[in-house]
């Protein structure tokens, strides 16, 4: 039993992944001028928003290492104070 490549599946493949690149490469491509059209256009706005998404990047960033943190220190806390618990047998 020989399984053969050359079935209408096995070549329609490569060229839809092909057509699926192109109109990838096309619509960045069309992303990108539009991007750099806004950016001389309007530079000061374009400024504003880098820092504003900059600052809302921040905050989250910061916000999530906070908590991370803050879960980190309480179970620190709890686990200091069952050995303090048993070491003084107030437990």
């Amino acid at each position: 039993m020989s399984h053969s490549t050359d079935t209408p599946a096995a070549t329609a493949a490569p060229s839809k992944v092909r057509d699926a690149w192109e109109t990838t490469r096309e619509t960045a491509s069309g992303a990108l001028e539009t991007g750099k059209r806004h950016i001389r256009e309007q530079p000061v706005q374009s400024i504003g928003e880098a820092l504003g998404f900059g600052l809302l990047l921040g905050i989250a960033i910061g916000w999530a290492l906070g908590r991370s943190a803050q879960d980190d220190y309480r179970q620190l806390g709890r686990r200091l104070s069952h050995n303090l618990r048993d070491r003084l047998n107030l437990g």
